[in-house]
C-alpha cells in the first residue's frame, strides 16, 4: 500500500473499545483521562466510515484487487488496474488493520 494508514493498530484498538466519542457533530473527542491521538482529517474519516453502510469492508478491498488481476490477465488492462489499484490503496488506508 502506498498511502499510510490512517490510524495506527493502537489507535484502531482505543476506537474500538470506545475510548472516542463524538463531540458536536463537527469533530470526534478522546474521553477524559485517555490519550489523546492528533486527530487528522484521514483518521477521522477512517473512524466516520467503520462500520457504516457506506463505508468499506475488508471483502470489497478484495473484490477491488481481484478485478485488477483479472483485467491484467485477461486484456492487459493495465491503464484501468493502475487507477483502480490507486483506489483500492485508498481504501485500504481507510480500514483498520486485518484481524490476525
Amino acid at each position: 500500500m502506498s498511502i499510510k494508514p490512517a490510524l495506527t493498530a493502537e489507535e484502531w484498538d482505543a476506537y474500538n473499545r470506545g475510548l472516542w466519542f463524538q463531540g458536536d457533530g463537527d469533530y470526534l473527542e478522546p474521553l477524559a483521562g485517555v490519550r489523546v491521538f492528533p486527530l487528522s482529517f484521514h483518521a477521522e474519516a477512517a473512524m466516520r466510515l467503520e462500520g457504516e453502510p457506506y463505508g468499506f469492508t475488508r471483502e470489497m478491498l478484495d473484490g477491488i484487487l481481484g478485478c485488477i488481476n483479472d483485467a491484467i490477465g485477461a486484456a492487459g488492462n493495465y491503464d484501468d488496474a493502475e487507477l483502480a489499484q490507486k483506489a483500492a490503496d485508498r481504501i485500504a488506508a481507510l480500514l483498520p488493520p486485518e484481524e490476525k
